[in-house]
């Protein structure tokens, strides 16, 4: 398994200005590649103050992902974090 570590700033992903730190994880569980996304607060800060935020943050991610193709196959907002697992083409 192939992982990757970076840190991205919230502004360009629409997240609050807090940092985000994100994990990405290659899992190679079938001929496309599949991978395990994690981003949370810097510290154990707020990503999504409320519900408006999460919708949000849905609504821009589903556009990236039927512009590149992507297949979401679950997902997980929370407060301080969330998870993605997408398969790309």
């Amino acid at each position: 398994m192939r992982e990757m570590t970076a840190q991205i700033r919230g502004v360009e992903s629409g997240m609050p200005a807090s940092r985000l730190e994100a994990n990405v994880c290659y899992l190679g569980l079938t001929p496309k590649p599949v991978y395990h996304q994690m981003a949370r607060g810097h510290g154990g800060k707020v990503v999504f103050e409320n519900d408006e935020d999460r919708k949000g943050f849905l609504l821009r991610f589903g556009k990236v992902c039927e512009c590149h193709g992507w297949r979401v196959h679950a997902w997980m907002l929370m407060d301080n974090h969330f998870h993605l697992l997408v398969e790309t083409p």
